[in-house]
């Protein structure tokens, strides 16, 4: 989240081998995604086959952290499978445990994928879900992300000027809590860079 990549990598393929060395299912998805997203990030050879495996068999043969729930659905994304992340997406719909932070991060990524997806309706409902359950609970940088999804939506739907209340509340969140992912692309839609997926 704070985009010190080659750190993060470095941590994530020696959590991802102790998991695999010690047959812990549930901790494969967050490093193996982290491992992804940093490769990607990064302009390293990803294998994204291998490590999309990992994260589905982490959610089918086990529970995968609550706090890696964000992480699965930005490194499908940044691998490119589409089908994937629209199964994951309805993997998030249908599950109804874990606590409200665990259903402010579901549909922060429901709304991130349906975005990329040109889904946009789909999306506005789940941003609006996700700000909505990240103020209650004050998960801040869930509520960050959320509102920066929203200002994409906005961008890629053609009306910037209502992404800019958006962005006005994810950049002091951003650059108090050191979020330099986020930052990075709150910067891009204020300078009018939405991915190119969102705006198809």
């Amino acid at each position: 989240m704070r985009a010190e990549y080659r750190d993060a990598l470095r941590w994530a393929d020696e959590a991802l081998e102790m998991a695999e060395s010690i047959t812990n299912v549930a901790g494969l998805s967050g490093p193996a995604a982290i491992a992804a997203m940093s490769r990607v990030e990064l302009g390293l050879p990803v294998d994204g086959e291998r490590y999309l495996s990992l994260i589905e068999q982490s959610l089918t043969g086990g529970e995968t952290l609550q706090s890696n729930i964000r992480f699965v659905a930005e490194a499908i994304l940044a691998v490119g499978d589409q089908a994937r992340a629209e199964r994951w997406a309805e993997q998030l719909r249908t599950q109804r445990r874990g606590g409200r932070l665990r259903e402010a991060f579901a549909a922060a990524s429901i709304g991130e994928i349906m975005l990329r997806r040109g889904r946009w309706a789909e999306s506005e409902r789940a941003v609006g879900h996700a700000i909505a359950v990240a103020e209650a609970i004050g998960a801040r940088s869930v509520l960050a992300a959320a509102c920066i999804t929203g200002a994409e939506l906005a961008e890629a739907c053609h009306v910037p000027s209502l992404g800019t209340k958006s962005l006005e509340r994810a950049l002091p969140i951003c650059r108090e809590l050191r979020l330099v992912r986020y930052l990075a692309r709150a910067e891009r839609v204020r300078a009018g860079g939405t991915p190119a997926a969102a705006r198809a």
